[in-house]
C-alpha cells in the first residue's frame, strides 16, 4: 500500500515536469513555424552567408582549416561542429540547408533558456516569457546573418547558463565541467566571448564566496571592474567607447558589492571542474583539423593573432546611452541592500508584500529595457539596471536557489554585453538576449510571492503572460501574420541551394541574370567584394580555399596564394572572371584604393574587359549594381 502511494507520488512529481518540457517544444515550434518567413525572406548584400558555407565546404571537402580555407578569426570549434552535422546529414553545405540549422539553434536556445528559468522558479508562465523574449532577440539577427557562428554560440550560452542555474539547485561537479566545456567552446569559437564567459563564471564563483580568502575576492571584483577598459584600451581615447567601458565595468563593480553582501560558501574545486570541463573540449574540438592536415600555428593565429587585429580591421563602435533613471534607481538599491541590516530589516517585515512588489516592479522595468535595446543610443539600456534584481532578491529574502541562479547568470550576461566591440552589427543582438533569463526568474520569484498572484486563476495568469508575450514581440517589431504576408509578395528566387528563399523582384532577376551570365562565360571566378554564394548557385568550382568577403580579410600570402592558382587556370585554357558589385562602398579595389597595390588589387585591374553589367546606377550599399569582367581592357 505504501509503495503504491510512493509510486503515485513519484508520477505525480513527474508530470509537471512533463508537461513543461512538451509546452517548451510545442512553442519552440510555433516559434519557429510562426517567424520562419525571417530566416528565408532576404538575401543579404553583403554575402557573409556565402563566405561561411564555402568555408565549411571547403574544410569538409579538403580539411586543412585556415590552409585550404579563407583566413578567419574564428576558430574549430564552429567547423568542426557544423561540419560534423554536414557529415552525419551528408548534405553539402547550402543557403537553404544552412538557414534551417540557424532556425534550429534559435529555437533551441529560447528552449534552453526557458528551460532554465523553470529549473529554478516551476513557473511555466515566466518560462515561456523568457522564451518569447529570447527568441525575438535572436530571429531578427539570425535572419540577417544566416549561418553565422553567432547563432551557435548563443546555443552554447544557453547550455552555459542552463548548467550554473541547475548547479544553483543542486551543487553537481558534474554540472561545472558542462559549463566548463561550454566556456571552452566558446573560446574556440569566437576567444573574447569565451573570455567574457571565463571572467564572468570566476567572478560568479569567486566574490562573495567565503571559501576564498578576502585578498582574493577583492581582486577578482577590481578585475571585473577593469576588464572593459583592459579590452577597449585601443580606442579609450573616443568618448562613446570610454562610456561604454565605464558603464559595463560599473555595472560589474555592482553586482560584485552585492554579491559580497549576499555571501555564500561554495566549493573551491569546482573551479578545478570547470577547468576539466574546458580542457576536455579543447581537445575534442582540435582533433578534426589536426588529424586533416591543419597545422597547431595555424590555428593558434585564427584563435588568438586574427582577434587582436579586428580592431584594425573593422571598426564599427557601439551608440550607447546612460539611462540616468536607471543608473539613480541601482545605485539606490545598492545602497538599500547593503546597508539592510540597519535600515531593510528594521523597517520591513520579512513576509512583506512591498519586497516581491518591488522586485516585480524591478524585473519587469529590467524586462522592458532589453526589449528596447536595440536601438541607436539604446544599446545596453538593462545596464546598470540588472543589478537591482540580485539587490532586491535579497532584500526579498527570495529562496536561496533563486539568489544562487541570478548569481551565475548576471555577472556572464553583463560581461557578454561586450561582445558588441569593436563591431557592433548583429552583435548587440547576440550581446543582449542573456539578460533576460534573470529577469523572467526574478519576476517570477517576486510575483510568487504576492498573495493576489498565487490565489489568482491559472487561466488568469496564463492571460496575463500571454499578453506580456505579445506586447514583447510587438515592442521588437515583429508579428508573424505580417511577416507571412510579405514573405508571399516576394518572388522565389528560384536558384540551387535556395529552397524557400524569397527576394524582392529585382534582385531575384537580377541575381538569376548574373548566375546565367557567369555559368554561360565562366569556367571559374573571384569576386570583390566577396559573393560567395555565387558559387552555389552556378555550381562553380572556386579556386581556392581562400575566398575574401572583405577588405583586409586575407593576408598578403593568402592573396599570392589565390593570384597564383587564377593565373594557372588561365594559362590552362580555363574561362577565369572576376565579379564586381560596382555600387558597393566596400569595393576594396577600386582604383587608388588601399589595396589597389596588394596582390589581388594588382591582378584584377588586367580584367577589366566588361561582358555583362546590371543593376541601378545609383551608388549604394543595398542597391547592388553587379559586372561580369575577363582578362584585357
Amino acid at each position: 500500500m505504501r509503495a503504491d502511494i510512493a509510486g503515485r507520488s513519484e508520477a505525480e512529481d513527474r508530470l509537471p515536469i512533463r508537461r513543461a518540457w512538451l509546452t517548451v517544444c510545442a512553442l519552440a515550434l510555433l516559434l519557429a513555424i510562426a517567424f520562419f518567413p525571417l530566416l528565408f525572406n532576404k538575401v543579404p548584400v553583403y554575402d557573409d552567408e556565402g563566405y561561411w558555407l564555402e568555408i565549411i565546404r571547403q574544410f569538409l571537402h579538403h580539411g586543412s582549416l585556415y590552409v585550404h580555407t579563407a583566413g578567419t578569426s574564428y576558430g574549430p570549434f564552429y567547423f568542426s561542429f557544423m561540419g560534423l552535422i554536414y557529415k552525419l546529414t551528408g548534405q553539402n553545405p547550402t543557403l537553404f540547408n544552412g538557414r534551417l540549422l540557424v532556425l534550429l539553434f534559435t529555437a533551441l536556445t529560447s528552449g534552453i533558456l526557458a528551460a532554465t528559468v523553470w529549473r529554478v522558479t516551476r513557473s511555466l508562465p515566466f518560462s515561456i516569457l523568457c522564451q518569447v523574449g529570447t527568441f525575438c532577440s535572436l530571429v531578427f539577427v539570425a535572419g540577417n546573418e544566416p549561418t553565422s557562428p553567432g547563432s551557435l554560440i548563443a546555443l552554447i550560452l544557453s547550455i552555459l547558463v542552463y548548467s550554473l542555474v541547475s548547479y544553483s539547485v543542486r551543487q553537481r561537479n558534474g554540472l561545472l565541467i558542462v559549463a566548463g566545456a561550454a566556456v571552452g567552446a566558446l573560446s574556440l569559437i569566437k576567444v573574447n566571448v569565451g573570455a567574457f564567459a571565463a571572467a564572468g563564471l570566476v567572478v560568479a564563483m569567486v566574490v562573495g564566496n567565503l571559501a576564498f580568502p578576502r585578498w582574493l575576492r577583492s581582486i577578482v571584483a577590481l578585475g571585473a571592474f577593469f576588464l572593459p577598459s583592459v579590452i577597449m584600451f585601443q580606442r579609450l581615447s573616443n568618448v562613446n567607447v570610454a562610456t561604454f567601458a565605464v558603464l559595463v565595468g560599473g555595472s560589474m563593480l555592482g553586482v560584485c558589492a552585492v554579491m559580497s553582501v549576499d555571501a555564500t560558501c561554495l566549493p573551491a574545486r569546482g573551479l578545478l571542474a570547470s577547468v576539466a570541463g574546458f580542457g576536455g573540449i579543447t581537445i575534442v574540438s582540435m582533433l578534426w583539423p589536426i588529424f586533416t592536415g591543419t597545422p597547431i600555428g595555424a590555428i593558434a593565429s585564427a584563435v588568438f593573432i586574427r582577434p587582436l587585429q579586428q580592431v584594425n580591421l573593422l571598426t564599427v563602435l557601439p551608440v550607447v546611452g546612460i539611462q540616468w533613471v536607471a543608473v539613480l534607481i541601482t545605485a539606490l538599491v545598492v545602497l538599500a541592500v547593503s546597508a539592510r541590516n540597519k535600515l531593510g530589516e528594521g523597517r520591513l517585515s520579512p513576509g512583506s508584500p512591498l519586497r516581491y512588489l518591488a522586485l516585480s516592479v524591478g524585473a519587469l522595468f529590467v524586462f522592458g529595457l532589453g526589449i528596447d535595446s536595440s536601438g541607436a543610443g539604446r544599446f545596453g539600456a538593462w545596464l546598470p539596471a540588472i543589478v537591482i534584481l540580485p539587490a532586491l532578491a535579497v532584500i526579498a529574502d527570495v529562496p536561496s536557489q533563486v539568489r544562487l541562479a541570478l548569481r551565475f547568470i548576471i555577472p556572464i550576461a553583463i560581461l557578454q554585453v561586450l561582445h558588441a566591440y569593436p563591431v557592433a552589427g548583429s552583435q548587440m543582438a547576440w550581446a543582449t538576449f542573456l539578460m533576460f533569463v534573470p529577469a523572467s526568474i526574478a519576476l517570477s520569484a517576486g510575483m510568487d510571492g504576492l498573495r493576489m498572484w498565487r490565489e489568482a486563476a491559472p487561466t488568469l495568469r496564463g492571460l496575463m503572460v500571454g499578453s506580456l508575450c505579445v506586447a514583447a514581440s510587438l515592442a521588437a517589431g515583429l508579428w508573424p501574420l505580417s511577416l507571412w504576408v510579405n514573405y508571399y509578395d516576394l518572388k522565389p528566387l528560384n536558384l540551387p541551394g535556395a529552397r524557400f528563399v524569397r527576394v524582392d523582384p529585382l534582385q531575384a532577376h537580377e541575381l538569376r541574370q548574373l548566375t546565367r551570365v557567369v555559368k554561360a562565360n565562366c569556367d571559374s571566378f573571384y569576386s570583390v567584394p566577396g559573393m560567395n554564394s555565387l558559387y552555389i548557385y552556378s555550381h562553380l568550382p572556386t579556386p581556392t580555399g581562400q575566398l575574401a568577403n572583405w577588405a583586409g580579410d586575407l593576408t598578403r600570402s593568402e592573396e599570392r596564394e589565390v593570384v597564383s592558382q587564377l593565373s594557372h587556370l588561365q594559362d590552362a585554357g580555363k574561362r577565369v572572371c572576376i565579379v564586381r558589385d560596382v555600387n558597393s562602398p566596400f569595393y576594396a579595389w577600386n582604383p587608388g584604393g588601399i589595396e589597389a597595390n596588394r596582390p589581388i588589387g594588382r591582378f584584377i585591374r588586367g580584367y577589366q574587359r566588361t561582358i555583362a553589367i546590371f543593376g541601378p546606377l545609383a551608388t549604394s550599399e543595398v542597391t547592388p549594381r553587379y559586372s561580369v569582367s575577363i582578362r584585357g581592357q
